[in-house]
């Protein structure tokens, strides 16, 4: 029988991808591994969303200038 350690990273990847939905799981699995976390990661910050209290706006606007 084959232990976890022993497949392949490319067949982690492939589990992880059918994840890509499931942030409990995702962030479940970047503790469970070391193997795992590079590619649970990518899917957990993949998308950034960011909420803004309208009076901060120019505030934010003008941070993201400075950043550029």
């Amino acid at each position: 029988m084959v232990s976890a350690s022993q497949l392949p990273q490319e067949l982690w990847d492939e589990i992880l991808n059918n994840l890509h939905d499931d942030f409990r799981t995702l962030r479940a699995c970047t503790l469970t591994s070391r193997d795992w976390l590079f590619s649970a990661r990518k899917y957990l910050f993949e998308k950034i969303v960011i909420h803004v209290i309208h009076d901060n706006i120019a505030e934010l606007l003008e941070l993201i200038n400075c950043a550029r």
